[in-house]
């Protein structure tokens, strides 16, 4: 309830408009926060190293094919030892870059997702033309509406970025 109060104050304004273009708007901010978030900590110059560390395990593991693909077990094997070895090391490293991110994208979600619920649960916010399978004709929910906004504007808004 209060947590449903706060959100309604907060986003008073959006509350006005159409609740599909409330929905594509959170959406749209979502995206737009995580994106940058994401971007900031993985171009970071530690996310820049354990991306080219892990890059660089993958193109060992390029020489192992080669060398199983000559015949040579003994090399393959050396190299297949080094490149788990190297890929377990730097997946960590790389994994817990893209923690922080990942963690502010579930409080995102964690604070919109039940709000709009409460605020639009199983009205219709979106028609489409046509009868959609699985969907349930041709109106959308809240949550439908939202997973198709999010899914496409993160696209977007990762390719304005430039990421």
């Amino acid at each position: 309830m209060v947590l449903e109060s706060t959100m309604n104050a907060i986003l008073s304004p959006l509350l006005s408009l159409h609740p599909a273009l409330t929905i594509f708007i959170v959406a749209l901010v979502i995206s737009i926060v995580t994106t940058f978030v994401n971007k900031k900590t993985m171009n970071s110059e530690k996310g820049k190293v354990a991306k080219e560390k892990l890059e660089k395990a993958n193109k060992l593991r390029d020489d192992v094919l080669k060398a199983q693909k000559e015949g040579d077990k003994k090399k393959a094997e050396q190299l297949s030892k080094r490149v788990l070895e190297l890929q377990s090391k730097y997946f960590s490293e790389y994994s817990s870059l893209s923690f922080k991110p990942m963690l502010i994208s579930i409080f995102l979600v964690i604070l919109f997702l039940p709000w709009m619920k409460s605020t639009y649960g199983s009205q219709i916010v979106a028609t489409v033309p046509a009868v959609i399978p699985y969907i349930g004709g041709n109106g959308m929910s809240w949550l439908w509406w939202y997973f198709i906004c999010a899914l496409s504007l993160s696209i977007v808004v990762r390719k304005i970025m430039g990421e």
